[in-house]
């Protein structure tokens, strides 16, 4: 689903880039300036930044710091955070094929304006990008770093059992910069130049079952989270991850956490807070990030923030800001 007419996605995808650029002797400062991003956008709480810039910064590091596999080095990094949704996405799959396509469709909101299609064929599954950003659809960083993360969600759904088969990139490398990086990342035939982005992998994955895939990824995203001592912290990011697909419920972001609702009323209570309290705080978070960007029309924050009818945002929103959403955006902007 598109619903925009540029290309944002969030700055937690950018959580390990100070790291990589330290390690590699890179100024993150200096990096941002030439990107045109504010250091705080990538150092600070997560945010909504444009996709472009996103790249942008890819590639100037990778110039100025001579390290061309920075987004395989980057998805490399990236920990259990960008599966957290898909847990809820898959509570209410019926099976493996099932699953993929709502995992399709949970990584298209991630990224706006890429396409995703899902092929079978007698011996193959294949995930076909087709992306409507002309600015970046031929860039080298651009779809590495598509293939490389959607490439790191498979492999943690499938738990390694299912690898790749192929790789397939449009971009030319005449200087020989990027096959040897590919190779050792995606660990499968590699094609550049290739008249489709796509990647495919074995039937095998349709082996898995939908509740043994959902299962799995509950279970790393409670043990990385109950690392964390903060209850509401942690109901408060899974919230915000479940909020575009509708499923921000007590009995679905449970599930996501691996509760009962009762033990987690319990937690949160104890805690002097409840599910709903921190529901609308999160979608007041949320609400006043997008506002800040004219890119998303009103419709389309309610949309993000699971409401199915902008009136019914515009009447919360009032309700916790005392103002309107109009009114807000002319004041934060």
């Amino acid at each position: 689903m598109t619903i925009h007419s540029q290309a944002y996605t969030s700055s937690s995808f950018l959580q390990q880039f100070p790291e990589l650029v330290l390690c590699h002797g890179g100024n993150l400062t200096d990096l941002c300036n030439l990107a045109g991003l504010q250091e705080d956008l990538i150092l600070g709480k997560p945010r909504l930044i444009s996709f472009k810039k996103f790249i942008q910064l890819l590639e100037i590091a990778a110039s100025e710091l001579n390290f061309p596999d920075i987004s395989l080095a980057l998805c490399s990094r990236q920990d259990i955070n960008v599966l957290g949704p898909l847990s809820a996405h898959l509570l209410n799959c019926n099976s493996a094929h099932d699953a993929f396509e709502k995992i399709r469709d949970a990584l298209q909101l991630i990224v706006s304006n890429i396409s995703m299609e899902f092929h079978e064929n007698h011996s193959n599954l294949e995930m076909r990008f087709i992306p409507q950003l002309p600015e970046l659809q031929f860039r080298p960083q651009f779809q590495i770093y598509l293939l490389a993360s959607s490439t790191l969600v498979y492999r943690e759904l499938t738990e390694n059992k299912a690898p790749l088969r192929g790789c397939f990139f449009t971009f030319e490398d005449s200087k020989n910069i990027y096959a040897e990086h590919l190779s050792h990342y995606f660990k499968c035939p590699i094609a550049l130049r290739a008249p489709k982005i796509s990647l495919t992998m074995g039937k095998e994955f349709l082996d898995f079952s939908a509740d043994e895939i959902s299962q799995r990824i509950k279970r790393k995203l409670h043990t990385q989270l109950e690392a964390r001592a903060d209850i509401s912290r942690q109901v408060s990011e899974v919230i915000q991850q479940c909020l575009i697909s509708g499923n921000a419920k007590l009995s679905i972001v449970a599930k996501a956490l691996g509760y009962s609702e009762r033990t987690l009323h319990r937690r949160l209570e104890s805690s002097n807070t409840s599910f709903n309290a921190l529901l609308s705080a999160s979608r007041l978070e949320l609400a006043n990030q997008y506002l800040e960007i004219p890119y998303y029309n009103l419709a389309d924050i309610a949309h993000l923030l699971g409401y199915k009818h902008l009136s019914a945002f515009s009447r919360s929103y009032k309700r916790w800001a005392g103002i309107t959403p109009q009114q807000a955006r002319r004041l934060l902007r």
